[in-house]
């Protein structure tokens, strides 16, 4: 079931940032969904690059939210 849940979570990114690069503001709302998700199973799995690679992106797309926010004031 591990193989499904990572699999899904790939998948689930890859529209996520499709849908970020689209500008839609969806795929920033699809992507911080599944951040818990890849932290809890990368620290679980012991995927350490992953696990601090997962918290940076979840750092950049609070920046990038932040930024537009910002930019629609």
């Amino acid at each position: 079931t591990e193989f499904f849940v990572q699999i899904g979570l790939v998948i689930i990114a890859v529209i996520s940032w499709v849908l970020i690069f689209r500008k839609n503001k969806w795929g920033l709302v699809i992507n911080f969904a599944t951040q818990p998700f890849w932290i809890f199973t990368s620290y679980r799995g012991g995927q350490w690059i992953v696990f601090y690679w997962t918290i940076l992106q979840t750092a950049f797309l609070l920046l990038i939210y932040r930024i537009r926010k910002y930019k629609t004031k």
